[in-house]
């Protein structure tokens, strides 16, 4: 789905909650800003991964995220649906053909959280920009600068880039299948 989507679906739950009277008057659903992403993915962790660093064997073989991640190393172990060609370059386990995935098959982070890596980018609220060049808590992102954040990796990229501090851009209106 694209940002612009991702947003809309917010919206309306929000609305539905509301309406339902599950959902406090000033509480809204939304996407996480990029630092609220990295905090959640990290789970008190400082490594490469919440599951530790990263050594990367080969681009696409990074055992730390066998366990953790569905990433261009691992992407076409049992896939069974109609999948993507791929034949990528020292894939941890060659296979070939693979794509996204159904949540919750890897490992989790500590505080439960599932996929945070690899398989789909996610969307966060944040528009796209340089870090304060000092230290901050909870910086928000930068005024429209045309696109958008979005983080974790992706199942058909490298291990390099299916980690925490990882970041993407893209317009808003994009929709891809990763």
């Amino acid at each position: 789905v694209s940002w612009d989507e991702a947003m809309e679906f917010c919206r309306r739950l929000t609305e539905k909650e509301r309406a339902a009277k599950r959902l406090p008057r000033d509480a809204i659903y939304s996407l996480p800003t990029e630092s609220q992403w990295e905090y959640a993915c990290r789970a008190d962790t400082k490594t490469t991964t919440y599951a530790g660093d990263m050594i990367v064997l080969g681009k696409n073989n990074a055992p730390v995220l066998n366990d953790i991640a569905w990433y261009g190393g691992n992407c076409g172990v049992g896939y069974k649906a109609r999948g993507w060609s791929v034949n990528f370059p020292e894939q941890a386990f060659p296979g070939r053909g693979g794509g996204p995935r159904r949540v919750g098959q890897k490992t989790a982070n500590a505080w439960n959280l599932r996929d945070m890596l690899g398989n789909l980018y996610e969307w966060v609220e944040d528009w796209s920009g340089y870090y304060p060049q000092r230290d901050v808590i909870d910086p928000r992102g930068a005024s429209d600068t045309g696109k958008k954040i979005f983080r974790g990796g992706a199942w058909k990229h490298l291990a390099t880039m299916s980690r925490a501090a990882r970041r993407f851009e893209e317009i808003p209106t994009i929709r891809l299948n990763y």
